[in-house]
């Protein structure tokens, strides 16, 4: 069993995961760099869903991790610039947090 303080080095790995993905999307490379950043997401929401059932925090953040892989059906070049900002938004955030909640840099 792992604690939470595990959990939350792992939230901290994938969102800075996210957020190297999304720092690459541009608009000439959206056609592959989006479905790698979605299937990134979608990976993580199923590996913490499947492995972490009983944690609520990972819980949450996993069907976080699907709200956002959904969110990247939507994204098209004209609204590329938001939508990547919301989403590199959400995992500094996160990023951060956990990483004071951790104490690490």
């Amino acid at each position: 069993m792992e604690t939470e303080k595990d959990i939350q080095i792992l939230l901290i790995n994938w969102y800075d995961g996210i957020l190297a993905m999304a720092n690459r999307i541009t608009a000439s490379n959206l056609s592959t760099q989006l479905p790698a950043l979605k299937g990134y997401l979608l990976s993580i929401s199923v590996f913490a869903a499947k492995h972490y059932p009983d944690n609520e925090l990972a819980i949450k953040h996993a069907i976080t991790f699907a709200n956002l892989a959904e969110k990247c059906d939507r994204i098209t070049s004209g609204n590329l610039p938001h939508e990547i900002a919301l989403i590199r938004g959400l995992a500094i955030n996160y990023s951060i947090l956990f990483k004071e909640l951790t104490n690490t840099k």
